[in-house]
């Protein structure tokens, strides 16, 4: 008796991009099962981030249609996730690290929000994922790069998405760190899905389930364990061109 594939938690059909005259993106299909840790590559200026917006909903696409759990974005803004490739802080602005990651519980409302204290207790548990507890206290613009992104990332953890958008999350930080933020990425997968651009590949592809290549359209690699990787992202092989989503992967093979 055959046990049902989990349903499509992201499908994109035909989705094209563009920035006035110059194509973005182009006719890219992409479908994620729930639970996938899938990964981003290729070369700077290929459409990535442009991707990751489009799928978080900061974006529409000028043609094709985005879904998650087959609702548009807006709709589903209150369980994505997502941490942007940069964000500006003015080192001034009197906030810490657990105000920042707070944010990331609020709703929308014009209303006037209190943290209750469920609020404080994921704060807490978020910060402790990134190793950032120590710090709760601290300025936001007294960290350095490393500590910031590592404190963006928990405010993109600390209401438990179904889906987690990532924008080259590594970015400021060592390998080590970098080694451990991916690990942290694999233990998450099945409880959360996960998109994540990286120019890092080998250590994505030990976590990731499926490397996609972008440059404005979509090249797919399994990551099976005898497939090789590069570090190169521009090395990647292409085995099929467009639709990607008939891939299997053995985590979810009955």
């Amino acid at each position: 008796m055959s046990t049902a594939e989990p349903a499509a938690a992201l499908v994109l059909e035909g989705v094209s991009v563009a920035y006035g005259t110059t194509p973005a993106l182009r006719d890219v299909d992409l479908h994620l099962r729930a639970g996938e840790l899938v990964a981003l590559v290729g070369p700077n200026g290929g459409g990535k981030s442009t991707l990751l917006k489009v799928v978080a909903g900061l974006l529409s696409p000028s043609q094709g249609s985005v879904r998650i759990d087959g609702q548009p974005p807006r709709h589903r803004r209150h369980r994505i996730g997502y941490l942007p490739q940069t964000e500006l802080f003015d080192p001034s602005f009197p906030a810490s690290v657990c105000d920042v990651v707070a944010m990331g519980r609020l709703r929308s409302s014009w209303r006037p929000q209190w943290l209750r204290r469920s609020d404080r207790v994921a704060v807490e548990a978020a910060l402790a994922r990134v190793g950032m507890r120590g710090l709760a206290r601290r300025p936001i613009g007294q960290l350095s790069g490393g500590q910031r992104q590592r404190t963006l990332l928990a405010r993109a953890l600390v209401a438990d998405p179904d889906l987690l958008i990532l924008d080259e999350p590594e970015a400021g930080l060592d390998p080590e760190s970098t080694a451990g933020l991916y690990e942290l990425l694999s233990s998450l997968a099945g409880q959360a899905t996960i998109l994540v651009a990286s120019h890092h590949v080998d250590t994505v592809a030990a976590q990731a389930l499926r490397i996609l290549r972008v440059d404005q359209c979509l090249s797919a690699s399994t990551n099976d364990a005898d497939q090789s990787t590069s570090s190169d992202p521009e090395a990647l092989t292409s085995r099929e061109r467009g639709t990607i989503h008939e891939h299997s992967n053995a985590r979810f093979t009955p």
